[in-house]
């Protein structure tokens, strides 16, 4: 087999290039002989995925550990390149990854192992998840895990590979499988060269259900460092993109941030590495856009090196994560500068966007469905603080129902998350009842409700969540005529967000007060903002029912 046209896909992929490297690889597999992916929902294709996990589930455990590897060089060079353009329909294409994955290991089973077959149970245990096959997924890895690492000690280094049992072990036991991956990685020198791909999969797809998201942020920094030093840069540099977003995510300082963005990026583009330049890119401009306001968003760039969100989506409409991660920034600009429109949820449905496209979740993408959520809420006609979108006419009253049970789903998704950590969404789903409570009337269950959410958010260290915690809570009591605490909560407010660095959605909050209380806001900024909040934060109003529900959350910290 020529593997120069091979060699040519790859590069088109390190240029950032995608569409062209997919293309250029199906153009090689076409002359190969190989049938074109089909795409999920195929008829055909959801036929012979069944037919696929079902040989698998007949297969026992020491049959699939014990696969011969293959000595055919051409079978190897074809497993390589389904090995790459699995990586690269991920961002353009996702609803071809199971035929791929698919076609990928009937290879591995039916001809034999090769160095990249331990991807193709990587991405196929995704594709039987995505369907909802999640007990034949996790029998994959679970078998191989806890039957032939623990029992035998006979490790798949070259098999199976770390990364299959991470991604295909259930929720409750992703902190027991992904932590015992990385201390079997440590141990074995033959395998170290796994270690910066085992971290960024195993944390993405397992580890962050139960650990905190600034642990995850660590995580993924320790997989940069790795890469670095195994010089696997493709790796490394997702590591580390991932690890500036897991901190974004988690409230880092928006300064650092945007500082870590910019050294990064210029770097990248010394060294001639453009594979995630468009994480850098969408993140940039959403933390400028939150440091300077939303003018920014149409002043072109504000950085010269680094383009703008419009340039990368006029330049790169074709890749899918790019567009999902677009919606997300929008949303979540949205809820923080208070800027609705009335087909907003409509152009960032999030979870509709994940149901079609077939995503595994993903931290981002968890988030985004909170945000979803929680706009949905905030746009429903009976929450004080979108009232004047409503007397705009900018949205219909007729909505609102809708809206309330679309928040209410995306509450029962929030809730499941927070069964394995409540660390990362115990604040969220509190925030979100409150919400559900004040859209509904029930104002007397919503107070507590809000309390709790701030105080979670600042125990967990989420400084911006406290943030739009407080001010929601301050919209709480201002309509409920307490005028005095709900000052305290918006002066909280605007300090937490001015300490995240969002000093432009901290002066948003500024001239809402302002408007709110006009002559009456010196009076009311002479009150002791510290002493208001902790006696605030201190009332013990919670409802029984509520504290048992928190009581039954994992409560690890």
């Amino acid at each position: 087999m020529n593997t120069g046209l091979s060699v040519a896909a790859k590069s088109l992929q390190s240029a950032n290039k995608l569409q062209e490297s997919m293309e250029s690889i199906l153009d090689i597999l076409n002359k190969l002989g190989e049938a074109a992916p089909r795409p999920m929902g195929d008829s055909t294709l959801m036929t012979d995925i069944d037919d696929m996990n079902k040989v698998l589930h007949d297969r026992s455990d020491d049959s699939l550990l014990n696969i011969q590897d293959t000595k055919d060089k051409k079978l190897v060079a074809l497993h390589q390149l389904y090995s790459d353009l699995i990586q690269v329909i991920y961002f353009i294409k996702p609803d071809l990854l199971g035929s791929v994955s698919l076609r990928a290991i009937e290879l591995t089973m039916t001809k034999g192992m090769t160095p990249t077959s331990p991807f193709s149970f990587v991405y196929f245990g995704e594709t039987l998840a995505a369907m909802g096959k999640v007990e034949e997924a996790c029998r994959l890895g679970e078998c191989s895990l806890y039957h032939d690492c623990i029992l035998q000690h006979r490790f798949l280094y070259t098999r199976l590979n770390l990364i299959m049992f991470v991604i295909l072990t259930p929720p409750i036991k992703y902190n027991t499988a992904g932590r015992l991956a990385l201390k079997l990685i440590e141990k074995n020198a033959s395998s170290s060269k796994y270690k910066p791909m085992v971290i960024l999969v195993a944390h993405q797809t397992s580890l962050f259900y139960s650990e905190p998201l600034q642990s995850t942020a660590e995580a993924h920094h320790i997989g940069y460092k790795a890469g670095q030093q195994l010089g696997d840069f493709l790796t490394s540099r997702w590591n580390l993109q991932l690890s500036i977003t897991m901190n974004y995510l988690a409230g880092q300082n928006l300064r650092a941030v945007q500082a870590t963005v910019k050294d990064d990026y210029v770097k990248m583009m010394k060294d001639e590495k453009s594979d995630f330049l468009f994480g850098y890119i969408l993140l940039h401009t959403q933390v400028i856009a939150l440091q300077q306001g939303l003018h920014t968003l149409h002043a072109g760039r504000v950085e010269k090196l680094i383009p703008s969100e419009a340039e990368l989506l006029a330049k790169d409409n074709s890749n899918l994560i790019v567009q999902i991660m677009s919606k997300i920034n929008k949303l979540e600009r949205s809820i923080l500068f208070q800027q609705f429109s009335s087909n907003l949820l409509d152009e960032t449905n999030i979870s509709g966007t994940i149901a079609e496209m077939k995503l595994q979740l993903r931290p981002v993408l968890c988030m985004g469905i909170f945000l979803e959520g929680l706009a949905c809420f905030m746009l429903s006609h009976t929450c004080p603080v979108i009232k004047a979108t409503i007397a705009r006419g900018e949205v219909s009253e007729t909505k609102s129902k809708p809206l309330i049970e679309r928040g209410q789903s995306v509450l029962t998704r929030i809730r499941s998350l927070a069964e394995h950590s409540s660390w990362n969404w115990e604040n969220k789903v509190l925030l979100l009842e409150a919400m559900e409570m004040h859209t509904m009337g029930n104002l007397d269950a919503a107070g507590p409700l809000y309390t709790s959410s701030i105080r979670s958010a600042r125990e967990h260290k989420f400084i911006h969540e406290e943030a739009v915690a407080s001010e929601l809570a301050g919209e709480y009591l201002y309509e409920r005529g307490n005028h005095s605490d709900a000052n305290a909560l918006f002066m909280h407010s605007i300090k937490c967000f001015k300490e995240w660095g969002a000093d432009a959605v901290a002066e948003r909050v500024e001239t809402s007060v302002q408007t709110k209380f006009g002559a009456n806001v010196s009076q009311l900024q002479a009150i002791d903002v510290s002493d208001a909040m902790k006696r605030i934060l201190s009332l013990d109003q919670q409802p029984q029912q509520q504290q048992q529900k928190r009581s039954s959350l994992d409560l690890r910290s």
